[in-house]
């Protein structure tokens, strides 16, 4: 984050997802910001709170280990604007109607897929790939409608999608110092 103009690395507090895994799982995770900290030379700031969700909907899709991990079911594409996949069950729609200040664009998605847990990043876009070439290339046309000014790339998350995360989840940004 920037503080008083000046770049400071934040180490916010990490639960494993509540999910009942064993705490091992995790042991080391939340020594990464400190790792980056040191590694850049930044100054750290630890928060003393779980920061995992900051929209909160009720629902999560049972295939989601996380239980709820907002980018899973929603993403801010602008201020007031928020993609809600759309795979034909209703549990979109319930987060869908949670919603009601924003815009909302519904993305379809087939089943477990991590297309939604994307980057942004300057001048691009990183998502994960659904592994069909076709549906990566419709995909492609949908984000490059919600981010016209970005190049969209894919990659493949598998391994950590299966473990409950996606590109956005072992990711972080870093703004510019001012």
């Amino acid at each position: 984050m920037v503080l008083d103009g000046d770049l400071v690395a934040q180490n916010w507090k990490f639960d494993g997802y509540h999910d009942g895994r064993p705490r091992w799982m995790w042991a080391d995770d939340n020594d990464n910001p400190d790792d980056v900290a040191a590694i850049l030379d930044l100054p750290l700031e630890r928060v003393a709170m779980v920061h995992e969700r900051v929209v909160f909907v009720e629902g999560y899709h049972p295939l989601d280990v996380t239980r709820g991990h907002i980018d899973g079911l929603a993403r801010f594409i602008s201020e007031d604007e928020v993609v809600i996949p759309d795979d034909g069950t209703a549990l979109y729609d319930t987060i869908a109607d949670q919603v009601p200040d924003l815009t909302i664009h519904r993305l379809e998605l087939v089943d477990g897929d991590p297309t939604l847990n994307w980057l942004v990043g300057d001048g691009f876009v990183l998502t994960g790939s659904t592994g069909d070439s076709s549906a990566d290339a419709e995909l492609a046309v949908d984000l490059g409608g919600y981010f016209p000014d970005r190049d969209i790339h894919f990659t493949d998350v598998g391994v950590v999608w299966e473990n409950g995360g996606g590109v956005h989840c072992v990711t972080n940004y870093q703004p510019e110092s001012r």
